[in-house]
C-alpha cells in the first residue's frame, strides 16, 4: 500500500501545478489581446487626432497667408511633436503639404502652444506673404546694443507675444539656460560669442545680422557660434525675419528659392510694364523709365534700391508708376 499512496501523491503534485501553468498562460494571452487592441486603438485614435491638429493647423495657415500682418495665438493644443521643412509639416508624423506657402519656423519643436505670424516681402514691389510659425517654448534671445537701430526695427516689429529678451555684447560667457525648450541667438551688428558650458547639452542655434533692417547680410552659425556657415543678403525685412524663425539652412535656402521664382515672374512683369510706359508717355519728357530689370529677373536681390529710387522719382513728377 505505501508504493500506492506515493504514487498517488506525486500525481496530485504534478496535475495541480499544471493546471496553475495553463491558467497563467491563458490568462496571459487573453490580457496580451486585451492590451494589444487597446493599443491599436490608442495609435488609431492619436492618428487621428494628429491629421485633424494637420487640417486644422493648415487652414490657419491658409488665412493667415491672405492676410499679411496678422498674429494668431494657438493655444490648448495637445502635446504634440511638430516638424517642419520647406515642403511640408507633420504632426506626431502625419505629414501636410504647404501647398507653395512659404513658412519659415524651427525644424522640431514638441508644444502645446504655437505663435503664427505673416509678413509680406516687397523686392521693392510686393512679391508674396510668408508666415512664421514659434511656440513660447522657444526663446528669441537678441544679442545687441538696445540703441542699435536694427535692434529696435526688429524690438518694434516682431509681435510682443513672442517670447525674446535683450542681452548686452560680451555678456554670453555667464548667460545662462532659461528653461526653455529651445534658445536662438540673434548677433545684431555685433560679432558671435561663445555659450558658457551650461548650454552644452541644449538645443540652440545662431544667427548673425549686420546692416540695416530692409538691408541686411544674414550668417547662420554652426552649433558653437565659433564659425559660420553661408552668408545671404537678406534683401527686404521679410527674409529677415524668415532667417531669425528658421534654424535651418536649407530650409532657409530653400523658402527663399521659392519666393525669387515668384519675383522672377513679377520683375518680367514690370519691365513689360516699364518699356510700355517708356513707348508711350510721351507728353511727359521728364518721366524717365531706365530701371535695371536684369538682376530681379535673375532671382537675384539686387538693385532693389535703385529700382524703389527711380519708382519714388516717377512719383514726385507726377508720372505713371512702374509698380
Amino acid at each position: 500500500m505505501v508504493p500506492v499512496l506515493r504514487q498517488h501523491k506525486k500525481k496530485g503534485q504534478i496535475e495541480l501545478p499544471f493546471h496553475l501553468v495553463f491558467a497563467l498562460i491563458a490568462g496571459s494571452v487573453i490580457l496580451l489581446i486585451f492590451i494589444m487592441f487597446a493599443f491599436k486603438g490608442f495609435k488609431i485614435s492619436k492618428a487621428e487626432a494628429s491629421i485633424d491638429i494637420a487640417n486644422t493647423l493648415h487652414l490657419l495657415l491658409t488665412s493667415t497667408e491672405v492676410s499679411p500682418k496678422t498674429f494668431l495665438p494657438i493655444d490648448d493644443l495637445p502635446k504634440v511633436q511638430l516638424d517642419f521643412t520647406c515642403e511640408d509639416f507633420s504632426v506626431d508624423g502625419q505629414a501636410k503639404s504647404y501647398r507653395n506657402k512659404i513658412v519659415f519656423a524651427p525644424s522640431t519643436v514638441t508644444t502645446t502652444r504655437l505663435r503664427l505670424w505673416s509678413f509680406d516681402w516687397n523686392a521693392p514691389f510686393y512679391v508674396t506673404n510668408m508666415i512664421s510659425i514659434t511656440s513660447p517654448s522657444v526663446l528669441y534671445v537678441f544679442v545687441a546694443l538696445a540703441q542699435d537701430p536694427l535692434y529696435k526695427y526688429l524690438e518694434e516689429s516682431i509681435p510682443k507675444n513672442i517670447t525674446r529678451i535683450l542681452v548686452p555684447p560680451g555678456s554670453l560667457g555667464t548667460f545662462k539656460p532659461t528653461g526653455h525648450d529651445q534658445t536662438r541667438f540673434i548677433f545684431a551688428n555685433t560679432p558671435a560669442e561663445t555659450l558658457s558650458q551650461a548650454f552644452a547639452n541644449k538645443k540652440i542655434s545662431g544667427l548673425r545680422v549686420e546692416g540695416k533692417s530692409d538691408d541686411a547680410t544674414i550668417t547662420f552659425l554652426t552649433k558653437n557660434f565659433a564659425g559660420s556657415q553661408e552668408a545671404f543678403p537678406a534683401t527686404g525685412n521679410a527674409l529677415l525675419f524668415g532667417a531669425i524663425f528658421s534654424d535651418s539652412l536649407e530650409t532657409y535656402k530653400c523658402n527663399v528659392n521659392k519666393a525669387t521664382a515668384r519675383l522672377r515672374n513679377l520683375a518680367q512683369i514690370y519691365m513689360k510694364k516699364q518699356n510700355y510706359l517708356r513707348s508711350n508717355v510721351r507728353d511727359k519728357p521728364t518721366c524717365s523709365y531706365n530701371a535695371d530689370f536684369g538682376a530681379l529677373m535673375r532671382g537675384e536681390v539686387t538693385g532693389v534700391q535703385s529700382l524703389r529710387k527711380i519708382n519714388q522719382q516717377l512719383q514726385q513728377q507726377s508720372c505713371p508708376l512702374i509698380y
